[in-house]
């Protein structure tokens, strides 16, 4: 049997969650697993950080202190440089609703919150298609 810390290597994970306590426990599973992650506590962070790299998973919380996390799964799909990536859902809202809502922003996935951390890093494997991660050119960023 495959070990928590044998997951794909160099991928990169954002994870959004105003949550700190949650971010930490997180982290430290994700990296354990191979992971390299980047936390981000709002939208705005998360918009900060998402216009200088494309991240292969994007974790995200949708009950954010600053708006919806779903914006931030909107405002990627509608932008080609990210196509590649994967946004999960990660939310204690998981009504077949509240799923399909995250679906229709653009994940393409939810993981309801809490969550063991062996269902959260079979999940991003699941959805996983390693792209690298990789800076995102300046005009990228802007609205298309």
């Amino acid at each position: 049997m495959q070990s928590v810390g044998a997951a794909l290597e160099s991928e990169i994970v954002v994870m959004v969650d105003d949550d700190e306590d949650l971010r930490m426990i997180i982290r430290d599973v994700l990296e354990e697993a191979g992971f390299e992650v980047l936390e981000c506590e709002n939208l705005s962070e998360a918009f900060d950080v998402l216009q200088g790299i494309v991240p292969d998973i994007v974790l995200l919380d949708r009950d954010l202190p600053d708006g919806n996390g779903l914006e931030v799964a909107r405002w990627m799909r509608g932008r080609c440089a990210y196509d590649g990536a994967r946004i999960i859902g990660l939310s204690g809202r998981n009504s077949p609703s509240d799923v399909e809502a995250a679906r229709a922003a653009g994940c393409d996935a939810s993981v309801a919150k809490p969550c063991t951390a062996e269902t959260l890093v079979a999940e991003i494997r699941a959805t996983s298609s390693p792209l690298r991660a990789r800076l995102v050119p300046s005009r990228v960023g802007a609205s298309a």
